[in-house]
Order: structure tokens, then C-alpha cells, then sequence
């Protein structure tokens, strides 16, 4: 992260699944132009509000500072629709919609009209490689014309201009993002998935072991070749009985 803030984009996502207690555990980094993400850091919560956000980046930003001896810059941030992400991170950076996250609520929000959804998806994925704020205007104009001649899409039109261009989540067009970079969070996703297959098995650490493992995350390699179950059980599991036993033991 010690570079040109705008040669990345910093991710930041919350995974459950992963511990007895059911928390969320926080995972961010960055992903350059070859869309190839490098995890930062992780973070136990309790919780997934603004406050626990604010914390996490105010407790990254000072490690930063620690190490690298300087303020940490971030220019653009890349999140899903949660307010509070956006609360905690948006006035510290150019806050970036996830684009598959668009794509999964505007479906939950259409109609079931075949015909509806295809000029609906027609419509925002041209709106998505928009090349500026001004073509976007102007196909989110035609948009609406074909979408109010599906009757189906009465109560959607309204919903999407509110949430989707209206909002504080309206930058999901690939214009704001700069040349290579990631548009949608897959980078991290993709990472919380390794994390899930090759460190905690699928199955819930107590908070002991799941630290202590990822604490080990530099043992491995994370990138698109998922890690062996091999490798993993030969680095982890030890870490995984003595911490079990210690909790135990208290």
C-alpha cells in the first residue's frame, strides 16, 4: 500500500462462516491493474456497523503509519451496498459500488416478465460501460423510456433511480475505476473462499484457532490455485488442536 493511491483499489468485505461465535471476520487489502488482490489485514468483530468499520481502519492506519512512517492514502474504495461501509469509508475515499452486488439486488427487485428482465439487464450494462457521467445521463434517459412500456417494471423504475442513481451507491460504472482495475469485489470474494476451503475446512474455529491461523496466512500462497488440503493440514491443524485445547484448559 506504500505506492500511488491510484495505482490500486482497496477492498474491504466481511465473511461469516468462519468461527463459533458466529462473528463476521473483516478482511481487506488491495488489487492492482492485473486485478490480482494482496490481503492487508484481518479483523474479528462483533458486530458489522460503522463503528466497528471506523475502528478497523483507524486501527490499519495507524500500523501503517508504524511501518511505513507516513499517513495511509486511499483514493479509491471498493464495497457493496452497506451503509455502514460507506459511512466508515466514504470521506476517506472515492467510495466504488461492487457491480455484481448491483446486478444481485436489481434482480431480487424485477419483475418475473422475461421480456422486462432483458431490456432491464439490456439497459444497465450499458450504463455500466458508460464512458462518462454524461453518457450515462443520457442512456439512463432512454433507459426509463423502454423500461415504462413493461408494466411489470411500474414499481422497479422509481427503486432503481433512488438506490442505483440517486444514492451514495451510484458509482458502479466502470469510468470511475481506473484503467484495469477491478469493477466488481471478486478479487476479495475470491480470497474469502480460500480462506473458507483452505484454512478453516468449512468448519467453525473456536476465535483461538481461527486467529492463530490466519496469523499463519503468509506460510501459504493466496492466488487463483486454491491451496491443497494437504498442504493445509500440515500448517494449520496443529494450530487448530492447541489452541482448541488451550480454551479448554481455561
Amino acid at each position: 500500500m506504500d505506492q500511488n493511491p491510484s495505482a490500486f483499489v482497496f477492498h474491504f468485505d466481511a465473511t461469516y462462516k468462519t468461527n463459533k461465535c458466529g462473528y463476521p471476520l473483516f478482511v481487506c487489502g488491495i488489487s492492482d491493474v492485473s486485478r490480482t488482490f494482496f490481503p492487508v489485514a484481518f479483523f474479528v468483530s462483533s458486530q458489522q456497523t460503522a463503528p466497528q468499520y471506523a475502528m478497523a481502519l483507524t486501527a490499519l492506519q495507524k500500523v501503517f503509519e508504524a511501518v511505513v512512517g507516513k499517513d495511509l492514502t486511499l483514493q479509491h474504495f471498493m464495497g457493496d451496498a452497506d451503509l455502514a461501509q460507506y459511512s466508515a469509508f466514504g470521506k476517506h475515499a472515492q467510495f466504488l459500488m461492487c457491480y455484481f452486488h448491483v446486478l444481485q439486488n436489481v434482480k431480487k427487485r424485477m419483475g418475473t416478465c422475461p421480456t422486462a428482465s432483458a431490456a432491464v439487464h439490456k439497459y444497465i450494462y450499458k450504463m455500466h460501460f458508460a464512458r462518462s457521467f454524461g453518457d450515462l445521463q443520457s442512456i439512463s434517459a432512454e433507459a426509463v423510456m423502454e423500461w415504462t412500456r413493461h408494466p411489470s417494471l411500474e414499481s422497479f423504475i422509481p427503486y432503481f433511480h433512488s438506490q442505483w442513481m440517486a444514492s451514495d451507491m451510484w458509482r458502479w460504472q466502470a469510468y470511475h475505476t481506473p484503467p484495469g482495475m477491478a469493477v466488481t469485489n471478486n478479487p476479495i470474494e475470491s480470497f474469502n473462499r480460500i480462506i473458507k476451503d483452505s484454512v478453516t475446512l468449512r468448519v467453525r474455529l473456536s476465535l483461538g484457532a481461527l486467529i492463530n491461523c490466519m496469523r499463519l496466512h503468509d506460510c501459504c500462497r493466496f492466488d487463483d490455485q486454491m491451496l491443497s488440503v494437504t498442504h493445509h493440514d500440515h500448517v494449520f491443524r496443529p494450530v487448530v488442536v492447541q489452541s482448541n485445547l488451550f480454551e479448554k484448559a481455561v
